[in-house]
This record gives C-alpha cells, structure tokens and sequence, in this order.
C-alpha cells in the first residue's frame, strides 16, 4: 500500500503505515472510549463512515479500524513508555473539569493581576470543550475577564484560502474579464478607450475587495463566553494529528476495496499499485496528483472526460488480463505546494510545460493537470 498523502494548513503529510508488536492487556472497548471521545465527541468527524455499510446502524458491531493513541511518557535515562489504553483514559478523567469552577469564578474579578496571569498561562494554547454544543471545542488563546459576568474565551484564528477573496464568484468573473482585457492589450498598440476600459475594469476589482473586506478577512477573531466550557487537559497537536485519521481511514478502506477488487473480480494482482490507484480517482480526488484541481474551474468540463478516459483504459486492461493476454511494461507550512507546477496559470506555464523535453525512458510526469493533453488535442 503506498503512502497517504495530505495537504494541511499548507503543511505536506505522507502518513504510511508499518507493522509494530502491540502492547498486551488491553481491550477494544477502551479503544472505542477513546475513539468517542477524540475523534467524535471533540474533534466531530461524524461523516466517516466508522462501521461496514451493510452494519453502519448496528452499534455491537465493531469498527472497520481500532486507532491506539500513542501517548508516551519519559522514563529515566532518556526511556519512554507507551501507554495503555486505560492510563490515558484516567489522565482525560483527571483534566476533564471545568473551565471555571464556582470557587474560581466567585473571585476571579478580585483576583489580582499576577493571580489571574497565572491561572491563564496553565490553560493557554489548549483545547476547551463545550458539550453538546457545536462547534465543541476551540483552542483558547486568551481568557478575558473584564466587561462580562463570565470570562471570555478569544481565539486567533486565520481563515481557509478557499473563503478568500480569491475563490469569491463576483471576484473571479471580474478578474478573469481583466485579464483577458489585459493580455488582449499587449499584442497590439492600446488606443485611449482600451486603457479607459481597463482602468474601468481595474475599478471594478477594487470595488469588490472593499466591499467584500470585512467579511473575507483572513485573520479572525472568535470570542465566547466561558460558562460551558471545559478544560481537556491537551493541546491543538493533538487535534492537528487526529483530524488527519479522516483522510488515512479513507485511504485504508479503498485499498482494502483495491484488494477486494483484485482478489474477487479481477483475479490478478497489478505490479504498481500506484498505478491502480489512480486508475480509479476522480480526478477532482484529494490525492497526491489532483490535490489542487478541484476548485479550477478550468477542469470542471474536463473533469468527466478525463476520469472516464483512464477508467476505460482500465477496463481495457481487465480485459487484456481475463483473456490471459498480460500486460507488461492528497503549525502552519510554508505555501510552497502553492507554486508547484501541480496548477494552471495561464499561457506561461503552458509555454513551461510544452518546453519540455522528452524522455528516454517512461516515467512519471511532474505535470499533474491535463493542459499538454489539451493543448495538442
């Protein structure tokens, strides 16, 4: 099985998996607690589909996969020491309290300033629960005890790309109409209304960013009152880590459909399982080679024609292969996977990429959208 990979906060993962002797004297039903409360009771990730589907109502039957935290603590002489499943459980127990207990919050306004710093800085930077509230948890940044009967939690956070400016509809029909005025200007002499036209058009852009500039800003602040609010006793790693299980158990279960497919329809097993994997992704599919082109809307045309064209080249290897005829030869990071040749950007990259000088031997392409394909179609 080859790696799963994922963008996150501009942040590369390539989770891959390797065979470990697992600790003993433990059950499944602590794994399951621990899954509620992780993954479904603080990180809602409702929409996996846990359970096989023929048994997604029935809550006796087990998971398709058991995930084991792996907390460790420091033994002498540099050593470490997994955890059991029940020891975590007690240390959840242990710091699930509230966030402001009725002693606290009887003198938190007389508390002097050193008092009150020293309460905040044991709860900064982590995670606060709400139940049955949503969203449920939230990092605190701040605790705020003026000007409100409860202190107030305030999160810094910074908005998805996809809710910028830049994925704005108003926005992206107004700039496209620029551009194609501009480049249109610079293969011929502009007359007077040609510039008039593309200041006009100019104008327009900045209007839409001015009007849309409270509401698009990427640096947010998110402020809720304390009354609920229960302190977990870990920190926005943990979450970080955990929401990446939603894309890993998705990985699983489809290779273990691959292999299913294999075993049972095929009756061959392919060489390059890569290969086979891409066969059969969508080409909108948050995966290594199409992580960026959902949202392009140069490909949503295209979308059906190429997920359709390796589908039938794959259908076409079955056959080859029935018929005994065999073939042979997806912190903050950095924003660098957003200058990746991974995009289309117009007549420049086209030019990049039909520069490119062929290769002796077969190899996978850099080039991981279709503009070569449709530039010689």
């Amino acid at each position: 099985m080859n790696d799963c990979i994922v963008v996150y906060h501009n942040i590369d993962y390539a989770i891959g998996l390797e065979e470990e002797s697992p600790l003993e004297n433990y059950t499944i039903e602590e794994l399951d607690l621990l899954q509620q409360y992780l993954l479904i009771d603080i990180c809602e990730l409702y929409d996996i589909q846990w359970r096989p589907l023929n048994h997604k109502n029935d809550l006796s039957t087990c998971t398709c996969y058991h995930f084991f935290p792996r907390f460790a603590r420091i033994l002498p002489d540099n050593g470490k020491e997994l955890l059991h499943p029940a020891e975590q459980i007690q240390y959840f127990l242990k710091h699930l309290k509230p966030l402001m207990p009725n002693d606290l919050f009887s003198r938190c306004k007389t508390m002097s300033v050193d008092g009150w710093d020293q309460y905040v800085s044991k709860v900064q930077g982590s995670i606060v629960w709400f139940p049955k509230h949503r969203p449920a948890a939230i990092r605190l940044d701040q605790l705020d005890r003026e000007n409100s009967s409860y202190p107030v939690i305030v999160h810094f956070g910074i908005r998805p790309a996809v809710l910028s400016i830049q994925y704005n509809q108003e926005y992206r029909q107004a700039y496209k109409s620029y551009l194609k005025v501009f480049f249109l200007l610079k293969n011929r002499t502009p007359t007077d209304e040609d510039k008039a036209n593309l200041r006009d058009k100019e104008q327009r852009l900045k209007q839409i960013v001015a009007k849309h500039a409270e509401q698009l800003k990427r640096e947010i602040v998110v402020e809720i009152s304390s009354e609920y609010a229960y302190r977990t006793g870990f920190k926005s790693d943990i979450i970080q880590h955990s929401l990446l299980l939603s894309s890993l158990h998705d990985h699983l279960r489809f290779h273990q459909s691959l292999t299913e497919l294999e075993n049972e329809l095929v009756g061959y097993r392919f060489k390059d399982r890569w290969l086979m994997q891409l066969a059969l992704t969508h080409p909108s599919g948050n995966y290594v080679l199409h992580n960026n082109l959902g949202p392009n809307p140069d490909h949503v045309k295209n979308t059906l024609v190429g997920s359709f064209s390796r589908l039938y080249f794959f259908l076409i290897i079955i056959f080859f292969v029935k018929a005994n005829c065999r073939i042979r030869n997806t912190v903050y990071g950095d924003r660098k996977q957003l200058f990746r040749p991974i995009t289309k950007r117009g007549v420049s990259t086209l030019f990049k990429i039909m520069a490119k000088k062929a290769k002796t031997c077969e190899h996978i392409s850099e080039i991981t959208n279709y503009e070569r394909l449709e530039f010689l179609g």
